[in-house]
C-alpha cells in the first residue's frame, strides 16, 4: 500500500471535519486541502505532535479564475522519508484573514509577511505584521503577485517609515550598517544594538534587490522558466535550475533519462565542491589567515575553471535543461577525475594548515553559536543547522536523481560555532568528490533527454533539492499553451538569515563579518 495513503488516514483520523478532500497524484507528494481555520492544528501536528517536520514553505496563489479563491500552501517533508506533505488551505475573496501558525511554530512568520505584501492575506496573531518584502515606498493596497495587477505596471512612489526594534536602556547604542556597502557586495540594512562591546540586538532589512522573479516567471513558457531558474541566485545555478526542473518533469509527467540524472548529480556536486572550498578561503579572510584564503582561491579555481571546459560556463550555466541535460560529462572522465584528485589532495592540506594553526582556531571556535532549538525554531537549514546537531540532508531524506545510487556520509556537528560550520564545510568537499567519483564509475548511456510533452493547463508540481546552502524548493502550477501560472522560489537564505541575526548575539560587532561568512546566505535568492 502507498506509504502516502497511510499518512492521509493518519491525518484524517485525527481531523475528521478539516480535511476537505486528498491529492496524490504526483509521486512523492501529499495534498491536503483543509479549512483554514484549521491550519495551525494541522501544522503544528506535522510539526511538533506527529512527524517533527520542519516547515519548508508557505506560499498564496491566486486561483480565482479557477475557482474563485486564493490558496495557502504550506509544506512540510517528513524526516528520513520521501514524502512532502502540502496543505492547501482556501481563501474566500474579499475574506483573506488567516489563523496564523506563528505562535505554534516561529518559522512561519517570515512567509506570513511575505504573502501579506505580495497577496493582501492577512495573519491573525502574527505579532509583526510590518512590511517585508515590499519597502516603504511601495503603495499601500496594491499586491503584485495577484492576477489581476499587470506585470509591466508603473507605479508612483508612496512615503513612509519602516519600524525598526530598537532595545533602549544606558550604555544601549545602536550602529547601522549598509544598505551600501564597500566593494562589490550586495544590498542589506544591518542594525545593530550593542552595549559597550557585545552585540544585544541584530535586525537584518533585505529586499533592495527585489526583481519581482515569481511575477516574470507567470509571463513565461516552461523553457523560458528554466532560464531564469539559474540566474535568481548565481552561485546556485544548478540547484535552481535542477529543482525547477524536477517540478516541471512531476507535473508533466517525464522521465528523465538515466544519464542526464547521473550528469545533474555531477554539477551538483560541483557547484557544492567550489563553493563550499569558496567559504573556507573567505573565513580565512575574515580572521585576516591570508595564506589558508589564497590556498583556498587556487583550489577554487581549479574547479571553476574545469566547470568551464566541461560545459562552457564557470558556474555551469546553460547546462541544465527541462527533461534532462545538454551535454554528457562522462566524455570528459578523465579530465575530471585528475582535478578532482588534486582538489581533494589540496582541501585536505588546506584543512591541516587551518586546524593547526591555534590563533586560527581561537578566532572559529566558540563565535558565532547558533543553538540546535533556536534554529529549529527558525528552520535553519544547510550547513548551519548540520553544524548545529540538525540531521537534515535531502539527497538522503528525499532521494532525487541518482543520489539514491550512491553512497555518502552527512557530517553533523552540535556546538553551532563558526568553527562546526567551517567542518562542515570541509567535510561536504571530500564527500562532494567521492560522490562524483562514484557516479562515473557507472556504465551510462542513452540520450540525454526527453522532450517535454505539451503540459496540460493547471498541474503543479514540487521540486526540492539540497543546494550547497541548504534545500531549494520550486513550486509550479501550469496554464494554458505550456505557461507558467504560478512559480514559487524558496531559496535556504529565507529563513537562514534570521538564523544570522541570532548567532552574532553576544559576539562583539568586529566578529559580524566571520559570522556572517560562516552563512554566506545570498541576497538575490532571498530578494527575489
Amino acid at each position: 500500500m502507498d506509504e502516502r495513503r497511510l499518512l492521509i488516514d493518519e491525518i484524517k483520523r485525527e481531523f475528521p471535519e478539516d480535511v476537505l478532500s486528498t491529492d496524490i497524484s504526483t509521486s512523492g507528494d501529499v495534498y491536503l486541502t483543509i479549512r483554514k481555520e484549521s491550519l495551525p492544528r494541522i501544522a503544528n501536528f506535522l510539526h511538533e505532535v506527529k512527524y517533527k517536520t520542519p516547515l519548508l514553505s508557505m506560499f498564496g496563489t491566486d486561483e480565482r479564475e479557477l475557482d474563485g479563491t486564493y490558496k495557502i500552501y504550506s509544506v512540510f517533508q517528513i524526516p528520513r522519508r520521501p514524502i512532502f506533505i502540502i496543505l492547501k488551505a482556501p481563501l474566500n475573496d474579499g475574506k483573506l484573514d488567516f489563523p496564523s501558525i506563528t505562535p505554534l511554530m516561529y518559522s512561519g512568520s517570515l512567509f506570513e509577511r511575505e504573502m501579506k505584501d505580495m497577496f493582501g492575506f492577512v495573519p491573525v496573531g502574527n505579532p509583526d505584521t510590518r512590511h517585508m518584502v515590499l519597502h516603504e515606498n511601495f503603495p499601500e493596497g496594491i499586491h503584485p503577485l495577484r492576477k489581476d495587477f499587470p506585470y509591466k505596471s508603473a507605479l508612483n512612489k508612496a512615503k513612509g517609515l519602516y519600524s525598526l526594534h530598537t532595545i533602549e536602556g544606558e550604555g544601549m547604542f545602536e550602529i547601522p550598517v549598509g544598505p551600501v556597502h564597500a566593494g562589490i557586495i550586495e544590498p542589506g540594512h544591518f542594525r545593530f544594538s550593542v552595549a559597550g562591546e557585545p552585540i544585544t540586538n541584530l535586525e537584518i532589512r533585505l529586499y533592495y534587490k527585489h526583481k519581482g522573479i515569481e511575477k516574470l516567471m507567470e509571463t513565461l513558457d516552461i523553457h523560458e522558466g528554466c532560464r531564469v531558474a539559474e540566474r535568481v541566485s548565481g552561485d546556485s545555478t544548478v540547484g535552481h535550475a535542477v529543482a525547477y526542473c524536477q517540478a516541471l518533469e512531476k507535473a508533466s509527467g517525464t522521465e528523465t533519462p538515466v544519464l542526464a540524472k547521473y550528469n545533474r548529480v555531477i554539477a551538483m556536486e560541483l557547484e557544492r565542491l567550489y563553493n563550499h572550498i569558496a567559504d573556507i578561503g573567505g573565513i580565512s579572510t575574515d580572521v585576516a589567515f591570508l595564506f589558508g584564503a589564497a590556498h583556498a582561491g587556487i583550489l577554487r579555481e581549479k574547479v571553476v575553471n574545469l566547470n568551464e571546459e566541461l560545459t562552457g560556463s564557470r558556474f555551469l550555466r546553460g547546462f541544465i535543461t527541462p527533461g534532462g541535460v545538454t551535454r554528457d560529462l562522462f566524455r570528459a572522465k578523465d579530465t575530471i577525475t585528475s582535478t578532482l584528485q588534486g582538489t581533494k589532495e589540496g582541501i585536505d592540506k588546506l584543512a591541516e594548515i587551518l586546524l593547526a594553526s591555534a590563533s586560527f582556531l581561537d578566532r572559529v571556535k566558540t563565535t558565532g553559536i547558533l543553538g540546535r532549538k533556536t534554529a529549529e525554531d527558525l528552520a535553519v537549514t544547510g550547513p548551519p543547522a548540520r553544524a548545529a546537531g540538525i540531521d537534515l540532508d535531502i539527497r538522503r531524506d528525499a532521494p532525487y536523481e541518482a543520489y539514491g545510487e550512491v553512497q555518502f556520509k552527512v557530517p553533523i556537528y552540535k556546538d553551532g560555532d563558526v568553527f562546526s560550520r567551517l567542518c562542515v564545510r570541509i567535510d561536504e568537499a571530500f564527500e562532494s568528490i567521492s560522490i562524483i567519483e562514484q557516479v562515473l564509475d557507472k556504465k551510462a548511456d542513452g540520450p540525454l533527454k526527453t522532450e517535454i510533452r505539451t503540459l496540460e493547463p493547471y498541474r503543479y508540481a514540487l521540486g526540492c533539492v539540497e543546494g550547497w546552502r541548504g534545500p531549494i524548493m520550486y513550486w509550479i502550477m501550469s496554464g494554458p499553451e505550456n505557461r507558467l501560472y504560478r512559480c514559487k522560489i524558496k531559496d535556504p537564505s529565507f529563513c537562514n538569515w534570521s538564523g544570522l541575526s541570532y548567532a552574532v548575539l553576544g559576539n562583539i560587532v568586529p566578529d559580524f563579518p566571520l559570522c556572517n561568512k560562516s552563512f554566506n546566505l545570498s541576497y538575490a535568492g532571498n530578494d527575489l
